[in-house]
């Protein structure tokens, strides 16, 4: 299941789906992203329990990945959501 919603989360856009707060190195669904992953999954509501398990694939998807480079390790907006 988490390559599917892998590919999905990856479709989402950042400060229209989701924000990303750098120094905490975290991302946040916004209102719109959540109706996108709903949508894209026919799920319904994603906050509830029955999609406990489909909710944490996405937040294991939309976790921030580190862009490097030569010097140091940025997080980068154009990285995966989280």
């Amino acid at each position: 299941m988490y390559p599917k919603v892998d590919k999905l989360v990856r479709r989402l856009v950042v400060e229209r789906d989701y924000t990303i707060d750098e120094k905490a190195k975290t991302a946040m669904l916004t209102e719109e992203g959540t109706h996108r992953i709903e949508e894209m999954t026919g799920c319904g509501n994603l906050n509830d329990p029955e999609n406990l398990e489909l909710n944490q694939y996405v937040s294991a998807a939309s976790k921030p990945t580190p862009a490097s480079n030569a010097t140091e390790t940025t997080w980068s907006k154009t990285a995966r959501l989280s």
